[in-house]
């Protein structure tokens, strides 16, 4: 018994829609393979203060003599100018791994008498970090955040 199909344009849709349905579902299939982390996991609480955020940045850009962030050789340096006392700066810092939320973390102000703090990153993973800094000199709260690379 010998079958012969017969091409038309009939037979060439259907094998266009059979690969299209699979096509999709492949991708489909695919789609749910892939594992994403949310930026934040209070989203939406976080975007109700997004103006509070907002205004301390604007504060930080304001400021005549900044923070800054310096990274060297596994440790990660936070310098206030002097203008700041060191017993008036209170705040955290987060740690932002954007490839890998697991490797996050967040720590307290600290700052030395030279008005500096010192974080060791050797025993951290390599890469790309983003350093949030949010603190405060009595009421006055101020916010940057600086991306570095921890080699």
């Amino acid at each position: 018994m010998n079958i012969k199909i017969k091409w038309n344009w009939g037979t060439g849709i259907a094998i266009f829609l059979v690969l299209f349905i699979l096509s999709l579902i492949a991708f489909i299939l695919f789609t749910l393979t892939i594992k994403y982390d949310l930026v934040e996991n209070n989203y939406y609480d976080k975007d109700i203060k997004y103006q509070e955020h907002i205004d301390k940045t604007k504060r930080f850009s304001e400021l005549a003599e900044k923070p800054t962030i310096k990274a060297q050789n596994g440790y990660v340096f936070i310098n206030f100018p002097n203008v700041f006392k060191k017993n008036e700066i209170e705040g955290d810092i987060i740690f932002y791994r954007p490839s890998d939320k697991n490797l996050d973390f967040k720590m307290k102000l600290d700052i030395s008498n030279d008005n500096t703090q010192v974080i060791n990153m050797t025993n951290k993973a390599k890469g790309i970090w983003i350093v949030k800094v949010d603190w405060s000199i009595k009421d006055t709260k101020y916010y940057f955040e600086e991306e570095i690379l921890n080699k």
